[in-house]
């Protein structure tokens, strides 16, 4: 499903650009981001967007309330560097991907290097989005979610390795199990599973185990993600925007 919300993108696929230019100025980071997110989503589920009395200019202005807050006190940090440039070929790659590969696992590579962490290992964190590892161990927050006391920066775990076990859970806004592999429990216990290429045997209830995210229920395999997306689909995504 399309990624929601900018906050919660920033820790994923943080990017903003305008089509045909080659950087993006910070200041329009949201605004840019947020028209390309928000006319995606209207250009792949029409139908669904016309009945849910979707519009992009009203998504905009949700999206861009939602994530303005946090998105400065990010910046405010210190912690991270913004790349316009990547910013302006994540925009650019936005529109140009099929829908179904944008609601897929991972969204357009360049929209990662858009907003990067600089902590390095052991150095004072709030969130993953401030270390170069995408990963902020042990942060203390009270019952709204909010920091309280800083945790530090971590390494993910490579495959088949155990999971890094945030101590309240809540210690990272990046995954703990390094790119390509996935948290899999078994027997209470969690391990950093390798992802597996198309055409290895899957089911739909562990397509997140496939590297494409994506489970083909016709042939139980794992498959490129369909460009289409589905009726049930485009009405969850209007829902969640």
């Amino acid at each position: 499903m399309f990624a929601r919300r900018l906050c919660s993108v920033l820790s994923c696929v943080a990017a903003a650009a305008c089509s045909g230019t080659s950087s993006v100025d910070q200041s329009q980071y949201l605004a840019q981001y947020s028209a390309a997110l928000c006319t995606k989503v209207a250009n792949c589920c029409p139908t669904e967007a016309a009945d849910a009395g979707f519009t992009v200019a009203a998504c905009e202005t949700k999206e861009i309330a939602a994530a303005s807050a946090g998105f400065a006190a990010l910046l405010a940090t210190g912690h991270v560097t913004y790349n316009g440039a990547a910013a302006a070929s994540c925009n650019s790659e936005i529109a140009s991907v099929s829908c179904g590969a944008l609601a897929g696992a991972g969204g357009p590579a360049d929209c990662a290097l858009a907003v990067v962490g600089t902590q390095p290992i052991g150095a004072a964190c709030s969130s993953g989005n401030e270390c170069t590892s995408d990963f902020c161990n042990n942060v203390t927050v009270d019952n709204n979610g909010h920091v309280t006391a800083p945790g530090a920066c971590a390494a993910q775990a490579a495959a088949n390795q155990p999971c890094p076990e945030p101590s309240n859970g809540m210690g990272s806004s990046g995954q703990h199990c390094a790119a390509g592999t996935v948290n899999v429990f078994s027997g209470g216990n969690c391990t950093c599973a390798p992802t597996v290429a198309n055409g290895a045997d899957c089911t739909v209830n562990s397509e997140y185990l496939c590297t494409s995210g994506y489970c083909d229920p016709a042939t139980t395999k794992c498959a490129t993600v369909p460009a289409d997306l589905t009726v049930q689909e485009c009405t969850g995504a209007i829902a969640n925007f």
